[in-house]
This record gives structure tokens, sequence and C-alpha cells, in this order.
């Protein structure tokens, strides 16, 4: 009674704190509950406070009230299977999205008290649910084993979640605490998935636990933390090959026709054999993470079939679904399910998987780089939706290689040359920064672009941005045209010669049948042909329409210009110019949208508006708007009061001025003016000082030299133009530096023998010398220098992009001494620009609990300092340190070789010496014992003294050269000629050091 009451309490309030971090609740439901929970636990905490915290901040509140302590407190004495399973979930909501606190907290309890029993309940918990894998009836688990077996596993997970090195390494040993035994909880969570036939013990009620024990494996080792990926790799439990081959390679689908010799009912549906196929490939990516060798990768590698991991890549996304294109719409199940685009993403992974181990394999890299072949069409759409990139790491480069967010594909291919052109250069000659700092424009407009591609015909609008260019352009041409050959419009037919007018539609007529002809036949023309913008952009995507269209309406326009229909062609011109101009403004202000948003955070959420002020401050609305109304103004000047009738086709002449914009030659020709501009117009000033100071000169001195000849109805007369120092002033600016000697030559001459000849004759030569031969060209050689500077940094530009390498900067020189063609392919595979791109983008949409280690240490560094850029490979390429590391691998080698050697011969040596002085030894007792049994018995003489030594000696030396007789040359002692061999001397030189 009152236990039962008791356990149900404290079930009942675990399940509360956990309900109080629960995110399945919706945003108003959970701000209520939460507000009403936090009111009766947490009364100080201000209501204001209360409505806004999010479920980060109520974990560390729980977590600095103690419930981390509570966590471990129960779970260490509880033994009713509820409250333990409460418990575990209570740690699961405090830890969710790897909470750093939460996790500091748990780890500061385990190292300063004994925590011994937590993980031994831990540690036998996996143990007991792994009975359910082995497929005995008797002992297997009920279900809410499989759930505990879960819950434990996602428990230690979170433990590890965002990479935490620190857990990682004491959930494999807990050193360095009280606890009087260590717990492998790394390996005990291996051997959980160590059972015979693993595969064929899979159900529905164990699937979700199995995966979880994935899960958990691949947070494990992903960091890096090497020793678990070695104790994942290295110990008897063979992990590796159960992931692999009973879980990767393993066709699951067949898994309950093969029970069924067990008499054992397996129902297993594909969606979760697609799961365990994709955690398998991510575990086995974490397994060789940031591995500077191939040893983990040749581990990985003995357990695989090259050809059937090949193979299945066919089978899980055949050509068919290869083209299938984008996902319409996320699938209703969070954990997948079996139609065509989650059997794509599957096989994606294990792509990644399979290109990882081919930079350790060359069969299996040339099985993926098969050029023919029914694979073919699925590696080649895996290949365009792979990137491979490299990053500068604890002090090394490493390979990183991903799956290209798709939403990398709505990125426009303006933008593109945009950014491709127009990155700026710093100081130490990278693009790197500049290119970063523009990448936040770039992911807004891919999103913009991907929910604009919601609205058909608004995509198709933006998406034709350069037709409705191109068009304009041609329309305001044409319209000129038509205006300078027929202007007064008065309906008449243009006097021209017929044969004229026939050669003209025949030019027409020929060039649009020729162009068909050429495009239509050979298309491969277009890449021989000059790069002209104009052209590129008339024969890009769908070029035939829009050429043809353009040749015949000018054809048609002409035709019937000539024929005298100058009023009506004029109007159906203007309307469609007008109309064009309009779908061109909505092209440009969707095709930037992006850039004219704000987000805005309300009780709601997130979301994003339009900012009017920022709309009409960007310049390219304000043009085009412009444009826009001068077009208007050519079709309704007519209609307006005030305004001189049929003068309104004058209008279209300011559009001409379009091509500025549309042709860069022409940009750099204005540049070359504005971009020194206040030089240009300083000198322009100085220009005016000097004319106004001889404009006073002039007055006060030769006033009656201002003689004007003027032509009237009356005839030609003179008149004075100096009578004011305005008229003198105005006289000198107009005629004096128009004139190509300057104001002399306006001025009345004078003869020699004037009085004032000579301060005339400097007069008019200050004039000269000063304003039109040193002040016009000053301003004209800013233009010409500043000319010549655009041109230069143009040059530079596009050598800088032909002959270095845009993210590393290196040269290409240092390139072409390893190869032909190594510059290319380390520019467009090895440092593509748009690989970096794609993995920044990736950043920006990945959940950051899925991060990899390369992943989380690239994010860390950008949301500590967004310009931190230290990860990029600055003048460094893996291909070159491969290259370079060759001669220094194969010297290493030989050297270890030749240690190896010399090591062996050393402990071979020594052992021969140790038996040597062995023998040595009882050889000498043996001399001993009997030279004291011979003293014994007799006293020896002179002679049978020295015939005695002769026998011992001789004794003792077939003995000696049968111990030595192993020994190297070098190392025997030469005897004298004429004496016995010197024992004793051996022996004492065998026992030195």
């Amino acid at each position: 009674g009152d236990g039962d009451d008791t356990r149900r309490l404290r079930v009942s309030m675990l399940n509360v704190l956990c309900k109080m971090m629960t995110p399945d609740l919706t945003p108003r439901e959970l701000r209520t509950f939460r507000t009403r929970i936090l009111s009766i636990y947490f009364p100080g905490t201000s209501e204001r406070a209360r409505v806004g915290m999010t479920a980060a901040q109520i974990q560390c509140l729980l977590d600095n009230s103690g419930a981390s302590q509570l966590v471990i407190d129960l779970t260490m004495r509880s033994e009713d299977i509820h409250i333990f399973y409460e418990t575990i979930r209570l740690g699961i909501a405090l830890l969710e999205d790897g909470n750093t606190q939460v996790q500091q907290s748990f780890h500061s309890a385990f190292v300063t008290s004994d925590s011994t029993r937590f993980f031994e309940k831990l540690s036998s918990k996996i143990s007991q649910c792994s009975w359910d894998l082995r497929g005995d009836d008797e002992r297997e688990a009920a279900s809410d084993e499989h759930a505990v077996a879960k819950h434990v596993f996602r428990f230690l997970q979170l433990f590890c979640e965002n990479h935490n090195l620190q857990m990682q390494n004491f959930l494999r040993a807990q050193s360095g605490c009280k606890n009087k035994m260590s717990y492998n909880l790394v390996l005990q969570t291996v051997k959980y998935l160590d059972q015979f036939g693993l595969s064929l013990c899979l159900t529905e009620k164990n699937i979700s636990s199995v995966s979880q024990a994935l899960c958990t494996l691949t947070e494990y080792c992903q960091g890096p933390c090497v020793d678990n990926q070695d104790c994942l790799a290295s110990h008897e439990s063979n992990g590796l090959d159960i992931i692999t081959k009973e879980l990767l390679l393993s066709n699951l689908s067949e898994v309950g026709h093969r029970s069924s010799a067990l008499k054992r009912t397996v129902a297993l549906r594909e969606e979760h054999g697609l799961q365990l196929k994709r955690l398998s490939a991510i575990l086995l990516l974490s397994v060789m993470e940031s591995r500077q060798d191939n040893a983990m990768a040749e581990r990985v590698l003995r357990a695989i079939d090259r050809h059937a991991l090949v193979a299945m890549l066919a089978d899980l996304c055949p050509a068919a679904a290869a083209a299938a294109g984008d996902r319409p719409a996320p699938c209703d199940d969070e954990e997948g399910c079996a139609c065509v685009f989650c059997k794509r993403d599957v096989a994606h992974s294990v792509y990644v998987l399979a290109i990882t181990l081919s930079h350790a394999d060359k069969e299996l890299a040339a099985l993926l780089s098969a050029e023919d072949g029914p694979l073919r069409p699925t590696l080649a759409f895996f290949a365009r939706n792979t990137d491979e990139i490299e990053i500068f790491r604890n002090a090394r480069l490493e390979k990183v290689v991903f799956p290209v967010p798709p939403l990398c594909r709505f990125l426009t291919e303006e933008s593109r040359t945009q950014l491709y052109l127009e990155t700026d250069v710093d100081e130490q000659g990278s693009k790197v920064p500049d290119l970063y700092r523009r990448i936040g424009d770039l992911f807004e407009e891919m999103k913009w672009q991907k929910d604009l591609k919601n609205h058909p015909w608004m995509f198709a609008l933006t998406e034709r941005y350069h037709v409705w260019r191109t068009l304009a352009l041609v329309l305001s041409g044409l319209l000129n045209l038509v205006v300078a050959l027929a202007f007064p419009f008065d309906n008449s037919p243009i006097p021209l010669y017929p044969s004229l007018q026939w050669a003209l539609f025949s030019w027409l007529a020929v060039t649009c049948i020729a162009s068909a002809t050429v495009l239509q036949l050979l298309p491969d023309l277009r890449a021989r042909l000059p790069r002209h913008r104009i052209f590129n952009v008339v024969t890009a995507s769908r070029p035939r329409p829009l050429l043809y269209g353009s040749v015949l309406l000018v054809a048609l326009a002409l035709h019937l210009t000539f024929l005298g229909h100058v009023a009506l062609v004029g109007a159906l011109l203007g309307v469609l110019q007008f109309v064009n101009s309009a779908m061109l403004l909505v092209s440009h202000v969707s095709h930037n949208m992006s850039h004219f948003m704000l987000q805005k955070i309300d009780e709601d959420g997130q979301r994003s508006v339009l900012s009017v002020k920022q709309l009409f401050a960007d310049s390219g609305v304000l043009y085009r708007a412009c444009y826009a109304l001068v077009c208007l103004l050519g079709l309704v000047h007519d209609l307006l009061p005030g305004f001189t009738e049929g003068y309104g086709p004058f209008w279209y002449s300011i559009l001409l001025f379009d091509i500025v914009l549309y042709n860069p030659t022409l940009r750099n020709v204005i540049q070359s003016v504005t971009r020194n501009g206040k030089s240009i117009l300083l000198t322009a000033l100085f220009a005016l000082i000097l004319v106004y100071m001889f404009s006073i000169a002039g007055f006060l001195f030769f006033q009656d030299d201002f003689v004007l000849d003027v032509t009237t109805s009356e005839g030609e007369r003179e008149e004075h133009a100096c009578s004011t120092l305005l008229e003198c002033i105005v006289t000198t600016l107009n005629h004096g530096l128009r004139s190509g000697g300057g104001i002399g030559d306006v001025l009345r001459p004078t003869a020699p023998t004037d009085a004032h000849h000579s301060s005339r004759v400097l007069f008019d030569m200050a004039f000269f010398f000063l304003m039109i031969v040193i002040n016009m060209n000053l301003i004209l050689g800013i233009i010409i220098d500043t000319f010549a500077d655009l041109r230069k940094e143009k040059q530079d530009k596009d050598d800088l992009r032909r002959n270095s390498c845009f993210i590393c900067g290196l040269q290409r020189q240092i390139f072409d001494s390893k190869g032909a063609s190594i510059f290319e392919r380390h520019c467009k595979e090895e440092h593509s620009l748009w690989s970096y791109v794609n993995f920044v983008v990736l950043l920006r949409t990945k959940d950051q609990t899925e991060f990899t280690g390369q992943e989380s240490y690239v994010s860390s560094l950008l949301a500590e300092n967004p310009t931190n850029l230290t990860w990029f490979p600055r003048l460094m390429a893996m291909s070159l340190k491969e290259d370079s590391g060759h001669d220094e691998h194969d010297l290493l080698r030989r050297l270890a070789e030749q240690l190896e050697k010399a090591t062996a011969a050393t402990e071979d040596l020594s052992g021969r010496l140790l038996q040597l002085q062995q023998n040595m030894a009882v050889q000498r007792k043996e001399a001993t014992r009997t030279d004291m049994q011979q003293k014994q018995a007799e006293r020896p003489g002179p002679a049978s003294s020295s015939s005695s030594q002769n026998h011992r000696d001789a004794t003792a030396g077939p003995s000696l050269a049968a111990a030595t007789g192993g020994v190297p040359q070098e190392l025997q002692i030469p005897p004298r000629a004429g004496s016995p061999i010197p024992t004793r001397r051996a022996l004492d030189l065998l026992k030195a050091p």
C-alpha cells in the first residue's frame, strides 16, 4: 500500500520534471505548462522570466537545484524498474541537445564521489538487455526491457553529445576518481551487439534499441576519441565485423526467411533495415574520423566485400531513383520510410563511406570511378552530390567528405559568376575572407530561391531575368532605330530604293537561317566562338526561341516601318517595352528579395518581413523603376498636359544608356571617369579659379580686345563681350577653353606697334600653357591613367584566377613541377570554391547534434568568431604533402627495417654470450675441483705440475672451442702462438660490461 503509493508518487514527480523540458508541446501550450510548473517549484523567479525561459535555461535551473545529483542517487539506489526508467528519462531530458553545463555537473559528481554503483547499474542493465538479442525464448526480455535498453543507450549518448572528450574517456575508464572499480561502458555497448547471428535476432521490439546502440557508439568515437575508436575496432568482440557483415552488407529483408529455419517468426520492415544500414555507415565513418594513417580504414576494408558494397548502391538507388529529382516533401515518419528518396539518402550515406574507404584502397576507387556499366548513372548522381574539402586542424590537414545540401542547388548562375569574378584579394593574396563575407548573402538567396520554387509563375519569371534584360536592350535599340528612320510619324512609306530594301530583307533572312542551322547542327560550336557576354546570354539554357524571336521581331518591325505603318510599330514596340520593363523590375526584386527581408521575432516565433526602406534603398530597384517610368512616359507623353505633342518617342533615347550596365567594357570606360572623380573635380575647380583670374586680368587690361563677330538676321557685326566682369568670365570660359589656341584665338588681334602688345602676348601664352596645355591634359591624364589601372587590375585578377588557387593561394608553378594538369585538378577537386561554399551551407542547415568532429570544430570556430578562418588550408595542400612525404616515408620505413634487423642481431648475440658465460663458469668449477683433488692426493713436482697444467688446458680447450663456436669471429680472442688458450683471460673479458 504505502510502498506502492510512494513509488507512484516518485514516478509522477519524475514524469513532471521531464515534461518541463519536453519539446513535444506547441509553443503556446508549452509556455503555459512551464509557467505553471515553474511558479510552483521555483516561486522566486519572476513571471516575465518564467514566460521567456527556453528548454536549455530550464535544464540549467534544474541542474543548479540538484537534479543531476538526484539522477545519480536514484540510479544507484532504486531497484524498481519503473523508477529506474523514469530516472533515466529525467537524465535524458536534462542532457537533451548536449547541455554543456549539465554534462559538467555529472562529471564533477562522478569525480568527487564514489559512483561505482552508478556505472555498475548501467553496465548490468545493458548486460540484462542483451539477452533479448540471443533468440532465447525462455529468457527473452519483455517490451519494457527494450525500452530501458534504448533509454540507457540514449542516456550514455547524451553524456558525450557535442563530442565531449572528457566524458567519452570517462565512460571507457573511470580513472582519476574515487571509484573502486572501473566499468568500460564503451565495450559493454559493443558486446550488446556482439551476439551470434545478430541479424537473425532483429525484431520489431528490439530494432529501436539496436539503432540507439549504433548511435551511441557513433557518439563515443566522433570528435575524434582515438581510444574509443581503438576499443571498438581492436577488441576481441569483433565490433567492426558485426557492423559491416551483419548490418551494413546483410540483406535484412531476408531475415524472416532465414529465421524460419530456427522456428521463429521475425518480421522486419524495410524502413528499419534501411535505418540500420544508414546508422552503420555513419558509425564506420566515425571510427575512421581524423585518422592520419590508413590502418583503421584497412581494418574496415578487411571486413567489407568491395563489389558487394558498390552493388548495394545500385540496389538502393537504381538509375530511375537517381533521376527522380528533389524530395517533394519530408516524410511523415521521423525515422524514415522505404520510399525512393529515403532509399537514395541511405545509399548516399553508404557512398560517402565508400569514398572515404577508397582513399586507402585502389580497387574500391577503381570501382567507384568506372566510366561505363549499369552502375554508371547511380555513381554519377552521387558523385555530383558529394564533395570533398581539406581543413587545417591540430597543425595538420584533414580531408572531409560530405553530401552536398539540396539547398545549394538553388544558387543561381548569376550569383556564382559574380562571386567568382568579384571576390577581392586581401593583403596576403587570399580571397577567403571576402568569400566568407559573401556566403551569408548567398545562403539567404538559396533559401529564398527554394521558397520561390513553390510559386511556379514567379519562379519562371525570376529564372528568365537575363532573357528580359536582353530583350529590353533589343527593344530599346529597335525603337530608336524606328524613330531615327521615320520621325516624324506621318505614316508615309520611307523613300528607300527597292534593291536596298530587298538586300536588307535578304540579309535578315540569311542571318536567321544560318544561325538556326549552326545552332541546330553544331551545338559544340558555341564553346569555340568568342566568349562575348551578349552571345552567352542569348545562347544560354534556351537560346533558340530568344535568338529567333529577336531576329524575326527586327525583320517584322523594319518591314512595317518601310511600308509606312510607323505609328503602329512605335506604339506596339512601346507597349512591349513597358511590359518587359515591368517584368524586369519584378524579376529583379524577386531575384534579390533575400536582401530586402528582415528577421522579426514575436510570440509566434521567428519570421521574415519585407523592409520597404531596404527595398527602395537598393540601387538596382531604383534603376529598374526609373527604366519602367521612362518607358511609360514614352507611351503617355502626348496625353499629359503641358508637353509638346508628338515628341514622346524621344524618351526612348534615354533607354540606350542601359548598354553601359550591360557591357563590362563600357562600364570600365565610365569607371575611368568616376573612379577618380574627386581628383577630376578638384582639377576642374582649379581650372575655374584660373579662368576667374584670367577674366579679371582681361577685364582690367584688355577689355577693348574682347570683340566677337556675331551673325544676326541683319548681317554680321562686332559686339563687345566684356562689358561686365560676368561677361568676361563667361566669354573666357566658353570660348577660351573650346579654342585650340586658348583665349588668344577669340580676342582682337594686336599689332606689334600697339602699346599693350607685349602684355597681350604674355596673357595669351600664359592662358594657352596653363589652361590648354597643362590643365586640360591633367584631366585627360587622370582619365587615361585610371583606365590603364582598371585594365591592369582586370589583367591581374584574370592572371590570379588562372595561376593561383582560390582557396589555398598556391601558385600554378608549384603544381606544374608535379605533372601536367595537376593544378586544374587541384582547383576543381581538392580545393574547389563551391565545395567550401557547400560545406558552410551544410553547417548552417545541419542539426548541431549530428555534426561530425570535423564539422563541430569548424562550427565552434565560426561561432566564437565569424571571421576566424584558420581552418582554411592556407598555402597547403594534401596532394603536395603526400608527394613530398613519399620520400620521407620510404626513408623512415628503411630506417625502421634496419633498426629491426639490428635489434634482432643484438638479441641473438646477447643470447649466445650468455650461453658462453654459463659454459665458462661450469668449466671453471670443474677445473677448480680437479685441482683440489690432486693437491689432497700428493704434492706435485715441477714437471708433474707443468704436465698437469697442460692437461687441464688441453681438457678445457675443446670445451671452450665448442662454446665459442657460434660467436662471431671478431669477438673471439686469438691465442698466442705456442701458448695454450687463455681461458681465464677470456672469462674476464666476457664478464666485463
